[in-house]
């Protein structure tokens, strides 16, 4: 019984991985279509900071509904966890990019709420 647990666990972690790869490439491919579209249409830049969001929140809400639907139980926490790995991921890449997570601390407190609604979002409607 135990090892049915711990594959069971392995096996919802592993899923929670893959909706965390899968919402890094929404991301990648949604930022490439965007920029284009600014090159192309000439949108002024303050529209940017509309379409980062707009992409953030299809990613995470994207990788809520698929482990919403791998995982079967709980659905809305399994989209929260990966909405708020999503967050994560972001922050620690704008860290390393020489970012100040307190100079915009507001800023992040709302990425990080926007990012784990959508996701919440996805696992609920999975």
């Amino acid at each position: 019984m135990e090892q049915a647990v711990c594959k069971d666990i392995i096996k919802k972690g592993r899923n929670l991985l893959f909706a965390a790869a899968l919402s890094a490439v929404v991301t990648v491919v949604g930022i490439l279509l965007f920029a284009f579209v600014i090159w192309k249409a000439e949108i002024p830049a303050t529209a940017e900071n509309v379409g980062l969001i707009i992409i953030s929140v299809i990613s995470c809400f994207l990788s809520g509904l698929f482990v919403g639907k791998k995982n079967r139980e709980r659905r809305f926490l399994w989209g929260l966890a990966a909405g708020i790995i999503y967050f994560l991921v972001l922050l620690i890449l704008r860290i390393s990019f020489g970012d100040n997570p307190l100079q915009h601390l507001t800023g992040h407190i709302t990425t990080l709420l926007y990012c784990a609604a959508s996701g919440m979002l996805g696992g609920m409607l999975s």
